[in-house]
């Protein structure tokens, strides 16, 4: 393939901002009070007050110690490029300054009436601005064309929904009628003239193609097959005949298709084996096709692809360097929108396109804009995007369980990379703790790695897994090795066992069906045995299996599992499940017969997402709606434990039985903007 020599040079078009001190953290957060004064080249006090006085956009950890800070460079440029900062008034002006502050209300009530993206402010050149924050705040959503209007899946109900922008009024395009099973939307993209949504709607682990009046009614399917596992609108044709979607075929492979919006058919535009394209979309003049996918490892490349003779085109990589280019869109006039990382950090680029390859030089529009996820861009050319804020890390808390007691609060057990860690699992000995740092392939570093942190001091150890993806980890009972849930560099979902001296991964269990997940595990204590859930795609409950490592049979065990966890001795298995009226909580023997019920609750209680035996056995600990709760394992009253953070998950007991590790935190998102850029090209 042959394509532009540019790469992501600066424009001398763009003014640049003050050189960073290059020992700050390259992924655009900023882990101390130190970093964030030396990166606002200010001293800690004056920070400080600002936090304070003007709302310097400063976040604390959970745990709410006031050294504990982290800050995002975007979001303090932000705050930097809309500060007005105050004057100095003399003593005999306090008068006629109060008269000009309310004139200035009245014209700000007046500007508070403000048109979405239609009149961006002139002459303050280009901003970022936030538009919508708070718990339901969805990330993967798609503006209107005027950018009044945010579709997007509500977290409550899991149906699809508009927001307004303006007002803050939202109401939903969908209604799941029949509980969990009925499914849920998915991945939402508006019509361009505005008048349809088509999104993706998930049921029985099967993934369809729906299009719905952006009214609420008229919802039809457009496209389902038993060969697509996953299928993933991305974006319509300029004319809205066509919508372009990536679609996970039954065997892992991915593809991009055109699928007519009246319906009658879909076309293959492009077959891609299991490289997954995060963004595909339509040029302007609905001519050409742009995507981004992975070239080399831990890098991706945007390609264009011709929309009229995709079956015997030849695809054009944009740009050709050795960092990553994620595509963020197209705005008017042929013109890609993408993120490069080449900095160190994800800068905004845009580059003209003419005869499906680079016409131009790329020029710089957004220093620093982070690690987002583009939502799209509007008829004027504001740029919608979604970033993540929460933080999500592993703690380490005090316990005494029989007696109910908090030895020790929860304390961080990470040293670094805050805000990405989870599922922790305690050594057999109780000497280390391991943990997953999950940072994405849209960060400026991308990488799987596992800490193992000694507990007693020392040194924290990484391994770098050769997996693409991974989740659960359960340390095996001789402490040699991890058992981990995940997928490898093809794509190919299973568990896989990772050599803690070496970090060498071999496979233990696969599946070829692209729907089958592997999510939790549990190694008996003979070694030989595991156990592990298997989720249908998105399907849950599912079913949880037990495999004889020596020689690989394995059979069903329970049809219906959430969550599980495996005695210390071996002999029995806990688990939680859930069906329309209630929660419940069961105990069985562990090689298979009749569950005995130890708790249940009625549904809506909050789900029970986290079970764990302590180490004699006597006690279940789990946990539901950021709360820890106890209850004999024999059956009795469950007690409600002083230990409670958001989202506490993940629980695992120490050997010793006096602490615990978990995760906390949750995937909050925001959603951001970037307009008035245009005019500056």
């Amino acid at each position: 393939m042959m394509g532009s020599s540019l790469g992501c040079r600066m424009s001398s078009r763009i003014p640049q901002p003050a050189s960073e001190d290059p020992q700050l953290s390259p992924n655009g957060r900023l882990e101390s009070w130190k970093e964030i004064a030396a990166y606002l080249r200010r001293d800690l006090r004056t920070v400080q007050r600002w936090e304070k006085q003007e709302a310097l956009p400063v976040h604390r950890h959970l745990h709410n110690k006031l050294g504990t800070v982290y800050a995002f460079k975007h979001e303090l440029e932000a705050w930097s490029n809309n500060r007005q900062p105050q004057a100095k008034l003399p003593a005999h002006s306090h008068r006629a300054w109060h008269w000009a502050v309310l004139v200035a209300l009245a014209g700000t009530a007046v500007a508070l009436v403000w048109r979405l993206g239609t009149h961006p402010p002139s002459g303050a050149g280009i901003l970022t601005r936030r538009v919508w924050s708070g718990p339901d705040t969805d990330r993967l959503g798609s503006p209107s064309p005027d950018g009044r209007y945010l579709a997007f899946v509500d977290p409550s109900t899991l149906d699809l929904a508009i927001r307004n922008l303006e007002t803050g009024q939202q109401r939903r395009l969908t209604n799941r009628t029949d509980g969990a099973r009925a499914g849920q939307a998915y991945w939402p993209v508006i019509s361009p003239d505005g008048r349809h949504v088509a999104f993706s709607w998930n049921h029985h682990s099967f993934f369809d193609l729906r299009v719905i009046d952006s009214g609420g009614s008229n919802e039809r399917v457009l496209y389902r097959s038993a060969d697509a596992a996953v299928v993933r609108a991305t974006g319509w044709s300029p004319d809205g005949s066509q919508i372009l979607a990536v679609v996970r075929g039954a065997d892992g492979a991915h593809r991009i298709e055109a699928i007519a919006a009246a319906g009658g058919g879909a076309r293959v535009l492009r077959k891609l084996s299991w490289r997954e394209p995060w963004m595909a979309s339509f040029s302007p003049d609905g001519r050409y096709i742009a995507y981004d996918l992975p070239h080399t490892a831990g890098h991706r490349s945007i390609f264009l692809l011709s929309a009229s003779n995709a079956a015997t085109g030849q695809d054009v990589r944009l740009l050709e360097h050795a960092g990553s280019d994620l595509l963020l869109g197209w705005a008017a006039g042929n013109r890609i929108l993408y993120s490069c990382d080449r900095t160190g950090t994800w800068d905004a680029w845009m580059i003209p396109v003419a005869d499906g390859k680079a016409a131009g030089e790329p020029v710089l529009i957004k220093k620093d804009l982070g690690s987002v996820w583009p939502l799209g861009l509007t008829r004027n050319g504001t740029f919608f995007y979604g970033i993540r804020t929460a933080v999500t890390d592993v703690y380490i808390a005090g316990l005494d369980v029989p007696a109910g007691v908090l030895l020790a609060p929860p304390a961080s057990a990470t040293l670094s990379f805050a805000g990405v860690n989870e599922y922790p699992d305690w050594s057999p000995d109780g000497r280390y703790l391991a943990y997953a740092v999950r940072r994405t392939a849209r960060d400026p570093a991308p990488d799987t790695r596992i800490v193992i942190r000694p507990v007693q001091g020392g040194e924290p150890r990484e391994m770098f897994l050769n997996l693409e993806v991974f989740g659960m980890i359960r340390w095996s009972p001789d402490g040699r090795s991890l058992l981990v849930s995940g997928a490898d560099a093809e794509n190919r979902n299973g568990l896989f066992r990772a050599d803690v001296e070496t970090g060498r991964v071999t496979r233990v269990v696969e599946r070829a069906d692209a729907a089958a997940l592997f999510y939790e595990s549990a190694w008996a204590p003979d070694g030989g045995t595991i156990y592990y859930k298997l989720k249908d795609g998105y399907v849950e409950p599912a079913r949880l299996l037990i495999r004889n490592l020596r020689t690989g049979q394995e059979k069903d065990l329970l049809p219906s599992v959430y969550r599980f966890d495996l005695s210390p001795d071996g002999k029995r298995l806990a688990y939680a499940t859930f069906d329309q009226t209630a929660d419940h909580l069961a105990v069985l023997p562990a090689g298979g017969g009749p569950p005995r019920v130890i708790y249940h609750q009625p549904r809506g209680s909050g789900r029970i997402v986290s079970i764990a035996w302590t180490p004699d056995g006597r006690y279940l600990l789990f946990s539901r709606r950021g709360e820890l709760w106890r209850i004999p394992a024999d059956g009795g009253p469950a007690m409600r434990l002083p230990l409670s953070m958001e989202s506490l998950r993940q629980v695992r007991v120490h050997p010793d039985g006096r602490r615990v590790a978990f995760t906390a935190g949750s995937g909050k998102g925001e959603v951001w903007i970037l307009e008035s850029f245009l005019p500056h090209i």
